[in-house]
C-alpha cells in the first residue's frame, strides 16, 4: 500500500486515517509476519556464552539474531520500543524453526521474566553454568580489564563493594558488570524463572561439558530443540584474556550507563542509531580497541575464601538439577 500526503486541509483530513492504517499494517507485518524468537539464552555471563552461540549460527535449522546480544527484555526504553524493534535485528531469518538470541544480563534480570512471558509463553531458556568461583573471577578480570571496577579493588575487597552495590539497588547494568558474586548464585535466579517457565522449557549445561564435549552438548540442544543433529566443523574456544587498549573508549562503546554516552544517545536521531546498528561499527571498534594480556589466576587462598559464599547455593542447585561443580 502507497501512502500519499496532500497540501489540502480537507484531504488531509480524510487521509489521516489511512495514513495510520498504513502505519499499523507496517508494524503489523514487522510483528504478525514474523515468527516470534522462541530460543533465548540467558547467561551466565563469562561462561562461554559466545562459543555456545557461534556453534548454533552453523546449524541451518538455527538462525541467530544480527548481533549475539540483543537487550530488548533487560532494557525497559527498549523494550518499550515494541516488538518491530526487536524484530529488526531478525530480518534476515527465513524460515528457520529456530529464532534466538542472547543476553546475559537476564539470569539476574528479575523483571525481565515476566516481558519474556508476555512476549512468548513458550520460550525456551538456555543456560550455561560455570564453577561459580571461577566465574566471579573471570568477571571481576573483565571488569577491571575494561574499565567498570577500579584497579586498586582486589578480587576479595570487591565482594564487600558488591554488598555495597546490592544495598543500593542498583540497576541491571551496574549489577551485570560489578556483581561478580551474585551473579553465580545459580539456584536463586533459577528459581525465580522457574516460577513462570515449566522445568521442560530450559536447556542447561555447563562450560566445563562444552569445552570438553562440544559435539555432545550440540548433540543434545538438537535433541532438546527437535531439530536434526549436525557435525560442528571444529572446536571453538573464544573469548581469550584481553583487555582495552583505551578504557575511556571501551565505557563510551559498551556501558549503557555512562554519563556521555546516556547524553549522545538522548540526542541522537533513531534513523542515525539504526544505521550505526546495522553497520556492526560498535563490534568492529571494541574488536579493535582490544589487546590481548596474560590470564590472571585464581590462588588456592581466594578460592577458600570464596567457596562459603557459594556453598548453600551449591547444595541446593547440585539437588535441583544435579549440577555439580565440586566433582
Amino acid at each position: 500500500m502507497i501512502c500519499h500526503y496532500s497540501h489540502s486541509i480537507s484531504v488531509q483530513l480524510q487521509v489521516f486515517p489511512l495514513i495510520l492504517s498504513c502505519q499499523f499494517i507496517f508494524n503489523l507485518q514487522l510483528t504478525v509476519g514474523f515468527m516470534k524468537v522462541n530460543h533465548l539464552l540467558i547467561g551466565a555471563g563469562r561462561s562461554g556464552s559466545t562459543t555456545f552461540c557461534k556453534y548454533l549460527e552453523e546449524h541451518p535449522q538455527v538462525c541467530f539474531s544480527r548481533y549475539k546480544e540483543v537487550h530488548f527484555f533487560s532494557q525497559a526504553d527498549l523494550f518499550n520500543r515494541g516488538n518491530s524493534y526487536y524484530h529488526s535485528f531478525f530480518k534476515h531469518c527465513s524460515d528457520q524453526p529456530i529464532i534466538a538470541s542472547a543476553d546475559t544480563y537476564l539470569m539476574i534480570d528479575y523483571e525481565a521474566i515476566s516481558r519474556i512471558h508476555s512476549y512468548n509463553k513458550d520460550m525456551k531458556i538456555l543456560v550455561i553454568l560455570r564453577d561459580p568461583v571461577e566465574r566471579a573471577f573471570s568477571s571481576y578480570v573483565y571488569a577491571k580489564n575494561y574499565g567498570y571496577q577500579k584497579k586498586d579493588i582486589s578480587f576479595l575487597l570487591s565482594l564487600e563493594y558488591e554488598k555495597e552495590l546490592l544495598k543500593k539497588d542498583a540497576g541491571i547494568i551496574a549489577l551485570n558488570n560489578l556483581g561478580h558474586f551474585y551473579s553465580g548464585l545459580y539456584h536463586k535466579h533459577l528459581q525465580q524463572w522457574l516460577e513462570v517457565f515449566p522445568p521442560e522449557n530450559f536447556f542447561i549445561t555447563t562450560t566445563k561439558a562444552l569445552q570438553q564435549s562440544p559435539q555432545e552438548v550440540l548433540n543434545q540442544y538438537c535433541a532438546f530443540a527437535n531439530i536434526n543433529p549436525f557435525e560442528i566443523s571444529n572446536e571453538k574456544h573464544l573469548n581469550p584474556s584481553a583487555k582495552a587498549r583505551f578504557i575511556w573508549f571501551e565505557q563510551f562503546l559498551l556501558n549503557r550507563d555512562m554519563g556521555l554516552r546516556k547524553f549522545i544517545r538522548h540526542y541522537t536521531p533513531q534513523k542515525i542509531k539504526n544505521l550505526i546498528l546495522n553497520s556492526s561499527l560498535v563490534e568492529k571498534l571494541h574488536a579493535v580497541n582490544r589487546k590481548k594480556t596474560g590470564k590472571e589466576k585464581l590462588t588456592d587462598e581466594e578460592r577458600d575464601k570464596v567457596n562459603d559464599y557459594f556453598k548453600e547455593d551449591s547444595k541446593h542447585l547440585k539437588a535441583l538439577f544435579g549440577i555439580d561443580f565440586s566433582s
